[in-house]
């Protein structure tokens, strides 16, 4: 089972970006 790190890394940013906007 492999899960590409670019692609976590790509939805955690995404999340972080959400998060802000609605700070």
């Amino acid at each position: 089972y492999f899960v590409p790190f670019i692609i976590i890394m790509s939805t955690l940013t995404l999340v972080v970006w959400i998060v802000i906007d609605f700070i």
